[in-house]
């Protein structure tokens, strides 16, 4: 059995026609299924939380990452198996495990065609499943603001949210701890904890990153002159941070970030309000339908 959480919030016109593509499509092809249609923010998680409850048999998540984060976060166990058909404004996750398409039909057939293979994810502060990136530093700080934002929506709000964010950023100034290594401090632009590759809509800021290899690929962005910060970004969407010398990239299998202040994370493009930032990498446990 599958079964398709689908994130129902947007164009009326759209999401029927994405719903009718997927029932004609497995009608056809005598696949059993069921379709769940969210009606509001937590839905997603919901659902998911008495479908594994119930062993209802696989999920899969239509969406962008914020239903993907919902729904990994509903999965009371691991039994089943997920699959994502990418169906939102931002599918970061999706680019790095290269189902590459937003249209229906290609993602429904990686699904059906592919064995469900074992995907890392992080486990963040010990009660949050991040599939693709949690990190904290700018990045945070732009989504905040593009959430907060009442009028701008859509690309130009984010990038409108991004340069109020150059000019009003306040740097990152804590101590971090990997693995069993001594403590470091640090003043940094951006930290993040990786599994997937890109964040931001499509911005690469872990290019050696792999879903699948038991590994946190940590990447620190460390201060720089405020008239930088543009030219780090368009290092971000080249795919060339990594040969900055202002970046850090470490391998770990856990990170703990230690701050005064209350670390404002990005979580997979949830906003989380937090007093700590612990990262850990959850290997062999999650089995997910990709190329």
């Amino acid at each position: 059995m599958l079964n398709f959480i689908i994130n129902a919030k947007g164009k009326r016109r759209k999401i029927n026609k994405a719903v009718k593509t997927i029932e004609n499509y497995l009608t056809r092809r005598n696949i059993n299924f069921k379709l769940f249609l969210t009606k509001c923010k937590g839905d997603a998680k919901e659902i998911a939380k008495q479908l594994t409850a119930s062993n209802g048999g696989d999920i899969i998540a239509v969406g962008g990452d914020g239903t993907v984060f919902d729904v990994l976060n509903g999965l009371s166990n691991f039994d089943m198996n997920l699959g994502i058909i990418p169906f939102g404004t931002g599918n970061d996750f999706c680019k790095a495990i290269n189902i590459k398409s937003k249209k229906i039909i290609p993602a429904l057939e990686i699904i059906l065609k592919n064995e469900p293979k074992f995907t890392d994810f992080i486990l963040v502060n010990d009660n949050l499943r991040v599939l693709n990136i949690a990190g904290m530093g700018i990045d945070s700080d732009v989504l905040n603001r593009y959430y907060k934002a009442k009028i701008f929506k859509g690309k130009f709000g984010y990038y409108l949210s991004l340069i109020v964010s150059l000019f009003k950023f306040k740097w990152n100034k804590y101590k971090i701890k990997i693995d069993e290594k001594p403590e470091m401090q640090k003043t940094a632009m951006i930290t993040s904890a990786c599994n997937g590759k890109y964040f931001g809509g499509g911005m690469k800021i872990s290019p050696l990153s792999a879903v699948d290899d038991g590994f946190l690929n940590v990447i620190i962005v460390n201060k720089i002159r405020r008239i930088r910060i543009p030219f780090a970004f368009v290092s971000f969407i080249s795919g060339k941070i990594l040969k900055k010398k202002f970046t850090e990239h470490i391998l770990c299998k856990k990170m703990q970030l230690i701050s005064d202040a209350k670390p404002l994370i990005n979580a997979d493009g949830e906003i989380i309000q937090s007093d700590i930032f612990n990262c850990e990498v959850v290997h062999n446990k999650l089995k997910l339908f990709r190329p």
